[in-house]
């Protein structure tokens, strides 16, 4: 929570904004959620910690929250997904239920970094996260 609060204080700011407490209320309740999520869940889970964040709020701040690298779309579907700090670790995310999954991506960042070097090119959106199907759901998809 304290690394994606200092993201959005900075993205505010850059933005000429400000981190209210209402915005921090929201941002807490963001962090909460722990699978793909829309602005009615946001809304439930700050009641359910005794916030209150007035639907407004919510979807005038999702574009900020997105803009801030904080959550992210979710591939195909509507809703959104919550995003880990740009880092080297990052998640494999459910494309159908939204499922997420910690893990270390060094590996693939440092053969994407060689890919892109030897190519002369600069990544610059850090790869945190894989998109396709958990365990479930390919099971499932292999069944129908």
């Amino acid at each position: 929570m304290d690394d994606a609060l200092a993201i959005f204080k900075r993205h505010l700011a850059s933005s000429g904004s400000r981190l209210t407490p209402t915005r921090e209320r929201l941002l807490r309740a963001v962090c909460r959620q722990r699978r793909a999520f829309g602005p009615e869940d946001i809304i439930h889970e700050a009641r359910l910690a005794g916030d209150c964040v007035s639907r407004a709020t919510v979807y005038r701040n999702l574009p900020h929250l997105e803009a801030a690298g904080i959550i992210g779309r979710r591939a195909g579907k509507e809703g959104w997904v919550l995003l880990r700090s740009p880092s080297r670790d990052g998640e494999l995310i459910c494309v159908r239920c939204g499922a997420r999954l910690a893990v270390s991506l060094h590996p693939v960042v440092a053969a994407a970094e060689q890919v892109c070097a030897a190519r002369g090119f600069s990544m610059t959106t850090p790869l945190s996260r894989l998109h396709g199907l958990c365990r479930h759901c390919h099971a499932a998809a292999d069944l129908s």
